[in-house]
């Protein structure tokens, strides 16, 4: 491991001391803090508080690009001085053009409203657009110190233009958190807000959500998921004991953080067992494989797009640390799988997961992505069933805010009656101290087609899209994008349908379903990563499928587009081929 610039010997963590949020009375702290007492702390917080408090000189972040290691205690004294910050944020630190409530204020309204402190209180919602480092950390923790659901941002998104303050918006987001870039201290937050006005929120800490989760949005319909702490919790003890996770494990964070897939598998290992984080704003393939070396990582969680290309590096090979590599964002094709395990002797780990459902399934054995669709097995603490349609139904204790719960008996009757076999794995109890009650779990049902393989194993068939009629004959999208995916020299592939019926059409299958598309206009259409012609993919694919069932409509590309998750961009191929996206129109996976 190289070595890091050294921190100070941290002093003990300061007692807990502070009155209620955004009470600031003449304008003066008195040397008093402004927290919120530690009963309006998330149990995020107070799990990593007694992370901190074990090993207080433990580096448990690192930046990859500097080295720079920060211990545990001095994350807890950065992210207390910033939750100071944000309580005690009053508008005169503003600028007079700051956007407040949606209009640009005056000097003396500025100062007229300081008198009053209108920061942020427990029970808002603030939103953050940070990359990957100690500061999105830290921004994290000081918002589980106030009780305030943090919202994190895609990195990505412009800092001009407001396309921040549009997605905080979208999230219900009543603030907007900026961390000036190559400001002397974190605890200097810019403070914006947004025109989103506050309503009655749940005040429980047991039920009032810590963080807001966006979805991707590539089938052009983002919506704002709210998990409690009891969800990000047993999410995260879901996914560490399946998966093996270990205190003295080191992960690299070449995901966002604060997609859903970030969060389970790299913040909630760091909050509820201390496991180090080496954090990465940008990188190249090359860079990862020498973060590795030098730092000694053991778990690498990616998506599909970083281990082609890492599969792809010459004359490299990861360093023997790595024990542990998982893939998930997007479906992994056999290709890249057994490439990765070629070059680098590792075997890649399916998993899969839904922002409303946290982690679902994961391989234990990582034979799984050498075989098309195959997911793995329920994760630990979670059911997983088939719904009378095929669709994936998920319950746990991970599944977000606001999804109906039923009772095991209602599950498994369910079962029955779908005619499907229920398979769950055994409930493991969370980290004592760090649940809280939760009642019953959640369930939830996902767009995704499903079936399961005769050891168990829960294979994914594809979107439940619109069903195509072709001539009068019905033909599902995610049946041929399963067999395309299958074609030796195809890396992933999307299949939508062109065309739907009209009102009035009278051709149409008078047996068809409103969901269905007319014989008279409609056709499949793919999009495919490979390098080969369209002649090739359709004398291949006729081979497998009756020439009906072929799509009419190509797009190829040795590189379709993506989303920053890394997930196919079903909304720009679809706008490029002129196709039905339909509902899910992206894989569920994580």
């Amino acid at each position: 491991m190289t070595q890091m610039k050294p921190s100070a010997t941290p002093p003990p963590l300061p007692p807990y001391r502070g009155r209620r949020v955004g009470q600031v009375r003449g304008g003066s702290r008195s040397g008093k803090s402004l927290i919120a007492s530690p009963f309006s702390a998330s149990l995020l917080w107070h799990a990593f508080h007694r992370v901190a408090l074990e090993r207080p000189q433990d580096a448990v972040v690192v930046e990859a690009e500097t080295g720079r290691g920060w211990a545990a205690g001095e994350l807890m004294r950065e992210s207390g001085a910033l939750a100071e910050a944000i309580a005690g944020w009053r508008p005169e630190f503003a600028s007079v053009t700051q956007v407040i409530e949606g209009k640009a204020l005056t000097q003396s309204s500025i100062e007229a409203t300081a008198r009053r402190g209108l920061g942020p209180t427990a029970g808002q919602r603030v939103a953050f657009c940070i990359p990957n480092s100690a500061a999105w950390v830290c921004a994290f923790l000081a918002l589980q110190r106030l009780g305030i659901g943090a919202v994190p941002l895609d990195p990505s998104l412009p800092m001009d233009g407001g396309a921040r303050l549009a997605a905080a918006q979208l999230a219900g987001a009543e603030w907007l958190m900026e961390i000036q870039p190559g400001a002397q201290s974190m605890a200097a937050p810019v403070l914006v807000r947004t025109s989103v006005i506050s309503r009655k929120r749940l005040q429980t800490r047991r039920m009032r959500p810590v963080v807001v989760k966006l979805t991707s949005g590539s089938t052009g319909k983002p919506r704002q998921i709210p998990c409690t702490a009891g969800n990000m919790l047993a999410d995260g003890s879901n996914i560490i004991s399946t998966m093996g996770i270990r205190r003295d494990d080191v992960n690299i964070a070449v995901i966002p953080l604060g997609h859903s897939y970030g969060l389970g598998n790299l913040i909630m290992p760091l909050l509820m067992k201390g496991t180090r984080l080496v954090v990465a704003r940008e990188f190249v393939p090359r860079q990862i494989a020498q973060w590795i070396a030098a730092y000694g990582v053991t778990v690498l969680p990616a998506v599909p797009a970083i281990f082609r290309a890492l599969a792809g590096l010459p004359e490299t090979r990861l360093a023997p640390p790595l024990r542990l590599a998982i893939s998930a964002g997007a479906p992994l094709s056999p290709a890249i799988a057994a490439g990765f395990r070629e070059a680098h002797g590792v075997a890649v780990h399916n998993f899969y997961g839904s922002s409303e459902s946290g982690g679902i399934c994961y391989d234990k054995t990582g034979d799984a992505p050498l075989v098309q669709g195959v997911a793995g097995t329920p994760l630990n603490g979670v059911r997983v069933s088939l719904s009378p349609a095929g669709r994936v139904v998920v319950e746990s204790h991970a599944v977000a805010l606001g999804r109906r719960r039923l009772s095991t008996a209602r599950v498994q009757a369910d079962a029955e009656v779908s005619g499907r076999e229920h398979v769950a794995s055994p409930a493991t109890p969370r980290p004592t101290g760090n649940e809280e009650p939760e009642g019953p779990p959640r369930r939830y049902t996902l767009p995704d087609l499903g079936a399961w393989t005769e050891v168990g194993e829960l294979r994914i068939l594809g979107r439940s899209t619109a069903v195509a009629n072709v001539g009068g004959k019905k033909v599902h999208p995610a049946e041929v994008e399963r067999v395309l995916r299958g074609l030796e020299g195809v890396g992933d592939c999307w299949v939508g349908v062109v065309g739907r019926r009209s009102a009035g059409d009278d051709s149409a299958d008078p047996g068809s379903s409103a969901s269905d598309t007319s014989a008279s206009d409609t056709r499949l259409a793919a999009a495919v990563e490979t390098v080969l012609t369209r002649a090739e993919l359709e004398r291949r694919l006729g081979e497998l499928l009756p020439e009906w069932k072929c799509p009419k409509a190509w797009l190829l590309r040795e590189q379709l587009p993506r989303t920053t998750r890394g997930k196919l961009d079903t909304a720009a191929i679809s706008r490029e081929l002129g196709a039905e996206a339909g509902p899910g129109g992206q894989s569920a996976q994580l």
